[in-house]
């Protein structure tokens, strides 16, 4: 974690309201389409297979980056896992975890999502609520 980041974890209930209130937007087109939340087991393949417009690698790191990391939550999309609230004067990038965890104000304006592919090519992703998802 960042120097000078403060975090408190989240309990399981509230990590999985806040994971799916991220699926009702961000996989709504896969929803949609498949009658699942998720493609091929991972949320984050709404952004690798095209359901979901966004940026990807260092584009979305830039975006990343230009945020304000003032309170995020950080959601895990892996099974036992634990989920945390987050507070820090810049965004933090969680890529060297190689796991697939989603990062998004409590608007859930925008999201980025580091993956456990990352070293191969596979994100990370931004990308900002649009209106198709509302």
């Amino acid at each position: 974690m960042a120097a000078g980041a403060q975090v408190s974890p989240m309990r399981e209930n509230e990590l999985w309201k806040l994971l799916q209130e991220w699926r009702e937007i961000y996989c709504k087109p896969i929803h949609e389409r498949t009658g699942k939340w998720s493609y091929g087991k991972r949320t984050w393949h709404t952004f690798s297979h095209g359901f979901y417009p966004h940026q990807r690698r260092r584009g979305a790191l830039q975006r990343y980056q230009e945020q304000d990391s003032s309170d995020l939550l950080v959601l895990p999309d892996e099974v036992h896992s634990i989920g945390f609230f987050c507070a820090s004067a810049e965004p933090i990038d969680f890529s060297p975890l190689r796991g697939d965890v989603c990062i998004v104000p409590r608007s859930f304006e925008w999201t980025m999502v580091f993956t456990h592919h990352q070293h191969e090519g596979w994100g990370p992703y931004f990308a900002e609520k649009d209106i198709y998802a509302v």
